[in-house]
């Protein structure tokens, strides 16, 4: 088994903290022993990946468009100025 896992990642977890080598090898242990444990796992890291663009891009976007909107008149501002050039 251990000549299945490639040396960078024998050192990458040999060079942590002893408390979180445990994790790891209990996270992997439990890995070996439950074939739903990583994708069930890896849902939520899915989620994050898919809805972090568009939370950067509400982030970014809606606060610039905030600051052009016309609170005085926000209805009719669009329809005269459509008026004008069209």
């Amino acid at each position: 088994m251990a000549d299945s896992i490639p040396p960078a990642v024998l050192n990458l977890v040999q060079s942590l903290p002893d408390d979180v080598q445990a994790k790891v090898i209990q996270y992997g242990a439990k890995a070996a022993m439950d074939p739903w444990f990583v994708p069930t796992a890896s849902v939520p890291l899915a989620l994050l990946l898919a809805f972090m663009p568009h939370a950067i891009k509400i982030g970014v976007v809606v606060p610039l468009q905030m600051l052009k909107y016309n609170n005085e008149e926000p209805r009719t501002t669009v329809w005269k100025n459509e008026l004008r050039t069209g």
